[in-house]
């Protein structure tokens, strides 16, 4: 009954309400709930003891799913992490592999050139002594 009443009240409130008042919106919302479940208790048909051990009860429960909620979010979050980290790590991996191949080949090709011009500067060597 107190969730039916503040759901009517959050209603009544929320209704003149601007799409862009969202802290209005959830001031309101608290509002009307805190209403709502007050009016439930007082018109509430059972005991006080046996009442407030329900409100104990349900509040438990509702800490006990938030905590459970929090461990599992924490560790999906964990899960992200460690795929991340090892993503990052074979990027790194293959990154310097490549770059060492581009660095062997730059070298290879250095070793062409500088093996080519001395062959040249000795076939020059060569034809002006021959030519002397």
């Amino acid at each position: 009954m107190a969730l039916e009443i503040g759901i009517v009240l959050e209603a009544f409130f929320l209704g003149g309400l601007r799409e862009q008042d969202h802290v209005g919106q959830v001031a309101h919302q608290v509002v009307a709930l805190g209403v709502g479940a007050a009016l439930g208790v007082l018109f509430a048909p059972k005991a006080g003891d046996e009442l407030r051990g329900e409100i104990y009860d349900n509040a438990r429960e509702g800490l006990n799913q938030a905590v459970s909620k929090g461990r599992e979010w924490a560790g999906r979050a964990q899960e992200v992490a460690e795929d991340t980290i090892d993503k990052a790590k074979n990027q790194a991996a293959s990154k310097g592999r490549e770059w060492a191949d581009r660095a062997q080949q730059v070298a290879k090709d250095t070793v062409k050139q500088v093996r080519g011009t001395v062959d040249s500067v000795k076939e020059g060597y060569r034809e002006a002594k021959s030519g002397s």
